[in-house]
Formats: C-alpha cells, sequence, structure tokens
C-alpha cells in the first residue's frame, strides 16, 4: 500500500499535546499521538517497512505489533481521506 498526505488536511496541536487532524472536505476531526502523526508525515517519503522500522528504534516496541497497529491506523486515515493512496512507484 502506498499513500500521501491529503493536501487539505490541516494539523494542529492541541493543549493535551495531540495532534489534531481537520478534514474540511468531510469535516471530520482525528485526534492522534505523536507516533500517529509521525507516521502521517513520513509516509509520502518513506515505505511503510522503513517507517516502522524508525518507529522500533525510537519506542523499542516488537516489530511484528508496530506492523499491525500502522496497518490499521493507516486503513483508518485512508478510509476517512486523510491519506490518500497511490499506484506503485
Amino acid at each position: 500500500m502506498n499513500v500521501q498526505k491529503n493536501p487539505s488536511i490541516i494539523s494542529q496541536r492541541n493543549s493535551d499535546g495531540d495532534i489534531v487532524l481537520y478534514n474540511p472536505e468531510t469535516g471530520d476531526i482525528h485526534i492522534t499521538n505523536e507516533i500517529g502523526y509521525l507516521i502521517f508525515i513520513l509516509c509520502e517519503c518513506y515505505t511503510l517497512d522503513e517507517i516502522a522500522t524508525h518507529i522500533h528504534v525510537l519506542t523499542g516496541e516488537d516489530m511484528q505489533k508496530i506492523i499491525g497497529d500502522m496497518y490499521t491506523f493507516i486503513e483508518d486515515l485512508t478510509s476517512h481521506g486523510y491519506l490518500l493512496e497511490i499506484g506503485d512507484p
């Protein structure tokens, strides 16, 4: 799966330190943490495997758990229009 950020998405940090993603096309709001936002911004420049490896280095989490959670997160963002699927490079 290759994805890119929807260029319409607006992001802002809230007072709790979470990141709010706003989709003006749908009016939807998604609140995520630092790791979720990292995935969101890196998906255009890096493969999902590279992002998972980076998260593993940062957190020490199990790679299989990271990959599973990351794919679930990306599918959710894609289904709500925050990320757009693109063709293979």
